[in-house]
């Protein structure tokens, strides 16, 4: 009597037990599920974070470059749009503002009794292939002011360079429509700003004016 009572009771141990293992499973894996689904989430927030801060820093390191540079030189020598149109002497509508800059130049200090030019280059790409650098190279001959050759990687990620003309502390007020009131023929230093990407969710924009310290007088 009692064995079979025991036999029982150790057939219901067992069917409660599988149905508690079959259960748990299903439980486990909604759990498993709903922790993975938070992790991620943290993880891709900590990602875009870090390429945030990794965007911030290489853009610091490239304007400050860009600033010295800027600061040693007597000025602008030539600034180009993506369509090749110069902004230096005065004749375009939107003298002043260069939204899309792919060549800026600046004339430095002589070395061996010859200016030393610096030159910033910023290809377009194309939309399957965007060329998401700045480049830099220096030269002594003016002629070369395009010569992609030459450059050395000077800054990744910039998707787009814009350069505005400063006159004394600040730079013109930019009006949709309107121009500016200083050209960059007249301008005693620049603003330069990076627009940089890190795939499609992170996105900076950083600024630096910087004043010519050897400007040549007109």
């Amino acid at each position: 009597m009692m064995n079979k009572k025991n036999n029982r009771l150790l057939h219901n141990i067992i069917g409660l037990t599988v149905v508690e293992v079959m259960v748990a499973i299903v439980i486990a894996g909604i759990i498993s599920g709903a922790i993975g689904s938070y992790l991620m989430v943290h993880i891709k927030s900590y990602e875009v974070a870090q390429d945030v801060i990794d965007l911030q820093y290489e853009a610091q390191m490239a304007l400050n470059g860009m600033s010295e540079i800027i600061m040693e030189s007597r000025g602008l020598y030539e600034i180009q749009d993506q369509d090749g149109n110069s902004y230096v002497d005065g004749t375009l509508i939107n003298d002043g503002y260069v939204a899309d800059t792919k060549v800026l130049a600046f004339q430095g200090l002589e070395v061996g009794g010859l200016p030393l030019y610096h030159v910033f280059i910023k290809e377009a790409g194309t939309l399957a292939d965007p060329l998401y650098e700045v480049m830099y190279y220096n030269t002594t001959n003016p002629a070369i002011l395009l010569d992609s050759d030459r450059a050395t990687l000077y800054a990744r990620n910039v998707s787009n360079m814009a350069v505005i003309a400063a006159q004394g502390s600040y730079t013109a007020e930019l009006v949709e429509g309107s121009s500016v009131v200083t050209p960059f023929d007249k301008s005693t230093g620049v603003e330069v700003v990076l627009y940089l990407e890190v795939g499609e969710e992170v996105n900076l924009e950083v600024r630096t004016i910087a004043k010519y310290r050897n400007i040549i007088p007109n």
